[in-house]
């Protein structure tokens, strides 16, 4: 679904600015909820050794398979926010 060399520019900053690294250490699983012509929302986990994430992902792609929109909701089980 996706190509790093896709990811340039401001967009690509923003990505690696939110990692710790190309050695950074996850595991990431989904699911997908529905499907709506040529958007799809996900559900996803995301599991650090330090944190856990939930979020629910909505991706609107174009017919080449590029995404066009991505909306993400991030919860933090372990946060007493959420977040």
């Amino acid at each position: 679904m996706g190509d790093a060399r896709s990811w340039a520019g401001r967009d690509r900053a923003v990505v690696e600015a939110e990692r710790d690294g190309p050695d950074e250490v996850f595991t990431f699983a989904h699911e997908v909820v529905a499907i709506d012509g040529d958007t799809v929302v996900l559900r996803v986990a995301v599991d650090y050794p330090s944190s856990t994430w939930r979020d629910l992902w909505v991706v609107t792609f174009a017919p080449d398979g590029r995404a066009t929109a991505f909306e993400e909701w991030p919860f933090s089980p372990s946060q007493p926010d959420g977040h």
